[in-house]
């Protein structure tokens, strides 16, 4: 287990809040997402991130962060100042959604461009 748990703290992690938007609060929670962004971007270890809406009938944000490593965003989580987002999570009409993805490999263009040139011909579904 010590050595899985190694493993992850040298990966990169990817969060991810994904949240309905409460009623008549939208433009207000987006502002504070984009201001709690505004202060996790300056923080060591973070690579990027932001802040996305959705428009529409069950209008929704999403909010998103990429860490270097896991152990940067786990001294994040643990700050006095994460207490926000935990708060924002709390006005979501409904259950919000948030998790972490520790990436173990990350695949580029020249990824893309070996598959389209690849003589393979996909896989065909058998009929019953």
């Amino acid at each position: 287990q010590l050595v899985a748990d190694m493993l992850l703290s040298e990966s990169m992690v990817i969060a991810t809040l994904s949240m309905r938007l409460p009623p008549r609060q939208e433009a207000d929670t987006i502002r504070t997402l984009c201001a709690f962004w505004n202060s996790t971007r300056a923080l060591p270890g973070c690579l990027g991130g932001g802040v996305y809406e959705e428009v529409g009938l069950d209008r929704a944000a999403l909010y998103l962060e990429i860490w270097n490593q896991a152990h940067d965003l786990e001294a994040h989580i643990r700050s006095a100042g994460y207490e926000l987002l935990i708060a924002v999570m709390e006005t979501a009409p409904g259950p919000p959604a948030l998790s972490f993805q520790f990436v173990a490999e990350t695949r580029g263009l020249e990824w893309v461009e070996k598959l389209r040139l690849t003589d393979a011909t996909p896989p065909t579904s058998a009929s019953h």
